[in-house]
């Protein structure tokens, strides 16, 4: 979870830096204090374990908890603090499932076009992302995490133009390839292509005999 999307860090970090015997516990000064920090970090960690076992720890249960460590907190905030965590805790069985889908969907397929088509999919799942992003602000964005993503969706850009450059040259080869043979088969009674035969072909078609 994001820490600075919650109202609950800080409190829990105050509670930290007061146990540790500070005078002023902001986070700041508690991320500054080993004793503090240690403490910090263990409420954190049982927070989120609550948060992540839904099955023994209803928000009101946790929020009970909270007021017992001495942070009081809404219902909802607890709530939203849930979401991203079950999501994420999800995110495997959901990938999972997906793979498995598409493996399905494409099992009759050849692997290239299979990569390629994965390869496009994750350009836009990028791009889409990154949309969403913008239309939402960045001030809660890891900054490096964005870049990243910028950088991953030009990649793969690049590499989806080069592809289809490469596809459009491929197919000129192919063509100019067709009408020389044709060609070269057409000049002759038996319609057979001899060595010779083939070295012109290559030579009209890529420029070079070898």
């Amino acid at each position: 979870m994001n820490v600075r999307r919650t109202t609950i860090y800080p409190r829990l970090a105050a509670v930290a830096g007061e146990r540790a015997g500070l005078l002023d516990p902001t986070p700041e000064r508690v991320a500054e204090n080993p004793a503090a920090r240690e403490v910090r970090d263990a409420l954190w960690a049982e927070y989120e374990r609550r948060l992540a076992d839904k099955n023994t720890w209803t928000l009101a249960k946790i929020q009970g908890w909270l007021r017992g460590e001495g942070v009081s907190t809404s219902l909802s905030q607890v709530a939203r603090d849930r979401r991203p965590i079950l999501d994420h805790r999800a995110q495997p069985s959901l990938i999972a499932a997906k793979v498995r889908e598409y493996m399905a969907a494409t099992k009759n397929a050849k692997t290239s076009d299979v990569l390629e088509a994965a390869r496009r999919r994750s350009a836009d799942l990028l791009f889409e992302h990154l949309l969403g992003v913008a239309s939402g602000g960045v001030e809660d964005i890891d900054l490096d995490q964005l870049r990243l993503m910028a950088r991953a969706v030009a990649a793969l850009s690049t590499a989806d133009a080069q592809t289809q450059i490469l596809q459009q040259r491929l197919a000129e080869m192919r063509a100019a390839f067709d009408r020389a043979v044709a060609s070269a088969a057409g000049k002759r009674k038996d319609k057979r292509l001899t060595s010779k035969d083939v070295d012109e072909v290559r030579k009209a078609v890529f420029g070079s005999a070898a």
